[in-house]
């Protein structure tokens, strides 16, 4: 699993043309940022009752219900700190690596679960995008530990003072679905945790059916207590180490929710948001699975040249199904709210 997360990490950057480069310090515990204290809200990027990024929605076909939200979702955002800052792991004080956070990854990523879920987003000493190109040394190890203790000590702390027994997703991105992983494989898989969890949104990291004992894929549009998970490439496009590391890894196809290999027409995409985050473009491409891996036709973005190009959309596995999982997130929490006979208040868009 460790070897794989190398190598599904190598596109994070691809399209910003990031060079990783290497640190030139060790990781040292005297050195590290200040712990946050999840009791205070300016150490949380996102909070249900705070007007913050993941309230927008990207055109008047949606609209931000957390208000009345019977369901939370527990999103935590992927790698933002880079070589340059030199430093394994990043402040949670940091003003502007929280702006970049917030309006970027939490923005276009943690706001598609608005109109059905509450959201919680934590801020975290995140490790250096430098810790998975060393992952197993002894500063990667440090480095992602000290990065999952805080999203674990956030999660405990959601539990115990924000949750009240409600129904949860868990999601992330990257560098936040490995420790999502971790969280789920912690503090749901074997627990009575999954039987509050409406499913698990675990995008951007190859995971095998055995990392879990009892979470198991969703086979269906519907389905609950069960998790979903997709890498993206341009079709015909493979990452480096394909063989080795991602065939065979569990995939979905966010046009279709199904494991198979069964190839979905433009028809079938609800949506993508570019950059600046004011419009929704349907019906653009189409994507299949092919043995561990997502892909998708060339993507023309509008105002954003040579995308077609891209061979690796790791960057994008929210944001070119957006509409897609918007559409399934509420999909999935009114069958969970059904099935366990709780009273739907709205539907959400």
């Amino acid at each position: 699993m460790k070897k794989v997360i190398i190598v599904a990490l190598l596109g994070l950057f691809y399209i910003q043309s990031v060079q990783a480069s290497g640190l030139k310090i060790d990781f040292e515990v005297e050195t590290t940022p200040q712990a946050p204290d999840y009791q205070l809200e300016k150490y949380w990027s996102a909070l249900p009752w705070r007007n913050d990024s993941p309230d927008v929605v990207p055109n008047d076909e949606y609209v931000d219900r957390q208000s009345i939200a019977q369901v939370d979702v527990f999103f935590i955002h992927p790698t933002t700190v880079t070589a340059k800052e030199n430093v394994w792991n990043g402040d949670v004080n940091n003003q502007r690596q929280n702006s970049k956070i917030d309006n970027l990854p939490v923005k276009h990523q943690a706001s598609v679960f608005n109109g059905s879920a509450r959201v919680f987003v934590p801020r975290y000493r995140q490790a250096n995008y430098e810790a998975f190109m060393e992952l197993g040394s002894a500063n990667s190890n440090k480095a992602l530990d000290l990065a999952y203790q805080d999203v674990r000590a956030a999660f405990i702390y959601y539990l115990e003072n924000y949750n009240q027994g409600k129904p949860f997703i868990i999601a992330g991105h990257s560098q936040g679905t490995f420790h999502a992983i971790k969280l789920m494989q912690e503090f749901v898989d074997s627990t009575d945790l999954l039987g509050q969890l409406v499913s698990a949104y675990l995008v951007g990291m190859p995971i095998n059916k055995t990392d879990f004992v009892n979470c198991q894929p969703c086979e269906s549009k519907e389905e609950n207590n069960c998790y979903l998970t997709w890498n993206t490439m341009k079709k015909k496009s493979y990452p480096k180490f394909y063989k080795e590391y991602f065939q065979g890894a569990v995939c979905h196809n966010p046009l279709s929710w199904e494991l198979n290999e069964r190839y979905c027409d433009e028809s079938c995409h609800q949506g993508l948001v570019p950059r600046e985050f004011k419009k929704l473009v349907k019906n653009q491409y189409g994507a299949e699975v092919h043995d561990g891996i997502l892909w998708v036709d060339p993507v023309k973005i509008p105002g954003i040249p040579f995308t077609k190009l891209v061979k690796n959309w790791h960057i994008g596995d929210y944001n070119l199904f957006y509409g897609n999982i918007r559409q399934n997130v509420n999909l999935r929490v009114n069958n969970y709210l059904v099935t366990n006979n709780i009273k739907i208040w709205e539907t959400s868009n």
